[in-house]
C-alpha cells in the first residue's frame, strides 16, 4: 500500500511537472545585437532559429543544452519594433510581433483616473517600465514584463485630483513605446 501511494506521488509529480512546461517556447531577449533564446526543446538536439523582420532575414542552428535551452545571437541585426518580426525555433510556436503598420501592431497605453494602465502591442516577455502623473506631480512608476500576447495591466498608486491632466508613458526594453493623456475638468477658480 505504501509503495503505491509514494508511485501515484511520483507520477502526479512528473504529469504535473510535463504539464507545466507546456512545450517549446522561444523569445526575444535582446534588440541590437539580435539575442534569441527558447526553451523546452529536447536537450542536446540541434535546433533551427529563423529571424525575420523586414528585408533582414538570418538562421542561426544552436543546441539545446542539458535543460533544453538554446541561444541564438545574430551579431549583425537590430531590431526594430515598428518593423516586426517573426521567429521560428524548431517546433515552438513562432514569436510574431507585427510592425507598427499593421492593425493592432503599434504598442498602445490606456490609463484610468483611478490607476488602471493597461498595454497591448508591446513584445512578448518585453521589460516594461510604466510611469504616470496627475498634473505636475510626481511621477509613479512601476515595472513589469509584458505577457505572452504582448499586453500587460497594472494599477499606478496617483494622487486623487479631480482636476488637470493624467499622463502615462510605456517604455520597453526592445523599443515598444506609448504615451496616454487624459485632460480632466479644469477647475480653477475666479
Amino acid at each position: 500500500m505504501r509503495a503505491t501511494v509514494v508511485t501515484l506521488v511520483l507520477v502526479l509529480v512528473a504529469a504535473a511537472a510535463a504539464a507545466g512546461s507546456g512545450g517549446p517556447r522561444v523569445t526575444l531577449l535582446q534588440a541590437s545585437p539580435v539575442v534569441v533564446a527558447g526553451a523546452g526543446f529536447a536537450p542536446g538536439r540541434a535546433v533551427a532559429v529563423g529571424y525575420v523582420s523586414g528585408a533582414h532575414r538570418a538562421r542561426r542552428i544552436a543546441h539545446a543544452d542539458a535543460h533544453g535551452r538554446v541561444r541564438a545571437v545574430f551579431k549583425a541585426l537590430v531590431f526594430e519594433r515598428c518593423r516586426g518580426l517573426t521567429v521560428r525555433a524548431g517546433a515552438a510556436p513562432p514569436l510574431v510581433v507585427l510592425p507598427c503598420s499593421a492593425p493592432g501592431g503599434k504598442p498602445v497605453v490606456a490609463a484610468t483616473v483611478a490607476g488602471l494602465v493597461r498595454g497591448s502591442a508591446f513584445v512578448p516577455g518585453e521589460h516594461v517600465v510604466v510611469s504616470g502623473r496627475v498634473s505636475d506631480t510626481d511621477p509613479v512608476t512601476a515595472k513589469l514584463d509584458a505577457a505572452g500576447d504582448g499586453t500587460f495591466a497594472v494599477h499606478l498608486v496617483l494622487p486623487t485630483h479631480r482636476c488637470g491632466e493624467l499622463f502615462v508613458r510605456a517604455t520597453g526594453s526592445l523599443g515598444s513605446a506609448a504615451t496616454f493623456t487624459f485632460s480632466g475638468p479644469d477647475c480653477k477658480g475666479p
